[in-house]
């Protein structure tokens, strides 16, 4: 967080200096500030055939609001604020438009008091690699086509109703630490048409997040995440090949290999990949 003290001028002509905290990065946003970002941040586009200037003036705007989430004053003071000291601040949102590395777990929950949701935990600690190759083909396909159907399969996969009895289960030594009830595709369709009727900003809100601890996974696995395999994942047949390929060795079937933890079977995949490079290096082939 940074910490900044900030000059207020009042109606009566004397100085007043309010300390406040502001996020330095994704993960230091709290719930409120990360939706009311999302309307910002995306809520904002410069329309088509705009010139230099307007197109200037849209996104000084833009950082004008985020830059109001992000201080958190009370309105009045805001509007106090001269603009030359707008400006200086513009820099506190400079985060938002580079990469995104929200892995913090802010919306564990989504829903209405009468109908809750309930999310993977922070860096997909708990989320288990079947649901990964539903959750990412669907994002794939949704950034490259801009489907909405494909974001609210995305919610469907990784938002699910509490398991039942769950105040008796996280008493039981076998409890798994997951509050969701277990994934079943056959549910999808179903539950992704309820997910339409969310608020947008939680949509975007969860989009972020799973961007953010996918590109961690990007950065941890960075010889699983090619540019082939994330084309291969955008195809009907997405992460199924690699589903394949890991089952029947050392997590046993497709059903066990798919309740393995992500990240146990993105670092074998990792190590498997850094194994052939390392052999390729120490047998080049000739050439004839």
């Amino acid at each position: 967080m940074r910490k900044l003290e900030i000059y207020i001028p009042t109606s009566k002509g004397k100085e007043k200096y309010i300390g406040t905290l502001v996020p330095a990065s994704w993960d230091e946003l709290n719930p409120r500030q990360l939706l009311r970002c999302m309307r910002w941040l995306y809520g904002f586009s410069v329309p088509e055939g705009a010139s230099e200037k307007e197109a200037q003036a849209v996104k000084a705007m833009q950082k004008r609001m985020l830059l109001k989430e992000l201080l958190g004053l009370k309105p009045w003071y805001f509007k106090a604020l001269p603009d030359i000291a707008i400006a200086q601040l513009h820099s506190c949102t400079d985060f938002l438009f580079s990469s995104n590395n929200l892995t913090k777990q802010l919306l564990p929950a989504i829903g209405s008091r009468f109908r809750k949701w309930y999310g993977p935990k922070e860096r997909f600690r708990n989320l288990s690699f079947l649901e990964f190759i539903f959750a990412d083909t669907y994002h794939l396909r949704f950034i490259k086509t801009g489907d909405p159907d494909c974001l609210h399969k995305l919610l469907a996969v990784l938002y699910r109703p509490k398991v039942g009895f769950h105040f008796i289960r996280k008493r039981l030594s076998s409890y798994s630490g997951d509050i969701r009830e277990p994934f079943n595709e056959h549910l999808l369709e179903a539950r992704a048409a309820q997910m339409q009727r969310l608020p947008e900003d939680v949509k975007l809100a969860v989009l972020a997040w799973y961007r953010g601890c996918r590109n961690r996974l990007e950065q941890t696995y960075d010889l699983v995440f090619t540019s082939e395999n994330e084309e291969q994942a955008t195809k009907s047949s997405g992460w199924e090949p690699v589903f394949r390929q890991m089952a029947g060795g050392k997590f046993g079937d497709i059903e066990r290999v798919g309740k393995v933890p992500v990240h146990t079977i993105l670092a074998e995949m990792q190590d498997l990949l850094h194994q052939k490079q390392e052999w390729e290096r120490k047998n080049p082939v000739k050439k004839h």
